[in-house]
């Protein structure tokens, strides 16, 4: 995708979903909820794109599927997107910014990995001046404001996997041979 203006996306808007969020790095039950007010971040746009590698599945419309699986490969994670210019290195393979590969290995099967996750992150320069770049130019400094960026699209990817596994799960139970 050479535009992000292209992809399809749904607007969740503040009072669609409450961003509850793990209290104490989530040792615990307790949630909070992620303000976002005290930050100039503005709108940010999320598409994700996840698949499934079951033989079964993939052979439903891919001829070629391990040119499908080099293609996932080759464009898996999740890159970041500032006036539709890219900000790097999010989205690189030595990148897991958003902590998914740790994720997964604490949850196999319900939580997705970096290498089965095409994902977009869109934001605008001129909403979103507490994102302070790096003077290198790879990433955000690490601020607050940056935390609840973070922390603003972990959420909408945890929204996302739990439609994924209902997907998943209807998926499995139609085509793959138990």
């Amino acid at each position: 995708w050479d535009s992000l203006s292209e992809m399809e996306s749904r607007e969740y808007h503040e009072s669609d979903l409450p961003m509850k969020i793990p209290k104490d790095g989530g040792t615990k039950k307790e949630f909070e909820i992620l303000d976002l007010e005290p930050y100039e971040i503005g709108k940010i746009v999320i598409n994700f794109y996840a698949y499934s590698f079951d033989t079964n599945i993939l052979k439903l419309e891919f001829d070629d599927k391990q040119g499908f699986r080099n293609y996932v490969a080759a464009q898996s994670g999740v890159r970041v997107y500032r006036d539709g210019m890219r900000v790097y290195d999010y989205g690189e393979k030595s990148n897991d910014w958003l902590g998914l590969d740790l994720r997964r290995v604490n949850k196999p099967g319900i939580t997705i990995s970096n290498n089965q996750l095409i994902g977009y992150v869109s934001i605008k320069r001129s909403h979103s001046s507490d994102l302070v770049e790096k003077s290198n130019r790879e990433g955000f400094v690490e601020n607050g404001a940056y935390e609840a960026f973070r922390e603003a699209v972990s959420f909408a990817l945890r929204q996302f996997e739990i439609q994924r596994n209902i997907d998943k799960s209807n998926l499995n139970d139609k085509y793959v041979s138990k």
